[in-house]
């Protein structure tokens, strides 16, 4: 069975090497000979491995048979020597790997930075194109790119020079967006007085010249509006044409506009 260990392992069969060594260190794990056929195997199989992980799995197996044989063994001088050698040689081995593990580690690390570079390289851009946007659709869509953007930024990894870059990138972003969210609710906010302006004038312009013969009129174009969102000058012009109002109803009139105000529903 040895001869055949030793075939399927010169054909780079290592997988059926592997079976047939573990099997008979199994059932022979202080026969000398049997150990170093098996530990050949093992050897063959960490360094045809490309990764650490594989290496390392094959490693503890090689690691366990020496244990494992060094506690069967009789023991005598040369077998102590052997035994030590196989130690150093497994420490060796073990150094060997861990330089491996070592340089994945910096690769890994090394296309993190790329990776990251990749991404904030993109950001100026799309930082500028949400400063230039035109309206909140856009900016919205602009918006939620830069936070896919962060998303995909892998912070763990970033180095001294990306987390200055990243921080300044954040922080200009932040008043970029702040300045343009006053922006468009300042625009929704003028759209909406504009809107309450022209609902008060064709109030007032029923008022003088009886252009609607619908009295609902009057009540969504007086109350429909939050006072709350309103300018001062256009609570001001509303309070005008209330009291212009005022001035032409009768006390009865009055009383119902009054009630009329109070159970009027508001726009958003």
């Amino acid at each position: 069975m040895i001869l055949k260990i030793k075939d399927y392992a010169a054909k780079g069969k290592f997988r059926e090497a592997l079976i047939l060594g573990q099997n008979l260190f199994a059932r022979n794990s202080s026969d000398p000979e049997i150990f170093k056929v098996y530990s050949s195997v093992l050897e063959s199989v960490i360094e045809a491995e490309d990764t650490f992980d594989g290496k390392i799995r094959y490693f503890q197996y090689l690691s366990s048979a020496l244990t494992t044989f060094s506690e069967s063994v009789s023991m005598d001088d040369a077998m102590i020597r052997f035994v030590i050698s196989q130690e150093d040689s497994l420490g060796k081995l073990f150094d060997k790997i861990q330089q491996l593990r070592k340089q994945e580690e910096h690769e890994f690390v090394k296309k993190k930075i790329v990776a990251n570079d990749d991404i904030l390289t993109k950001l100026p851009n799309v930082i500028e194109e949400i400063k230039r946007a035109k309206d909140k659709s856009s900016f919205d869509a602009l918006l939620q790119q830069v936070q896919q953007y962060d998303a995909a930024i892998d912070k763990t990894y970033l180095i001294d020079r990306q987390k200055d870059f990243y921080n300044s990138m954040t922080q200009q972003c932040s008043k970029i967006v702040d300045m343009k969210l006053h922006m468009f609710q300042r625009e929704a906010d003028v759209e909406y007085n504009e809107q309450a302006l022209m609902a008060y004038e064709r109030v007032f312009k029923f008022f003088k010249g009886k252009v609607s013969n619908d009295h609902k009129d009057i009540i969504r174009g007086l109350f429909g509006f939050n006072a709350n969102r309103l300018f001062n000058e256009t609570l001001t012009y509303y309070n005008q044409v209330y009291a212009y109002i005022l001035s032409q109803l009768d006390d009865d009139a009055k009383l119902l506009l009054t009630k009329a105000a109070i159970h009027s529903e508001m726009r958003r």
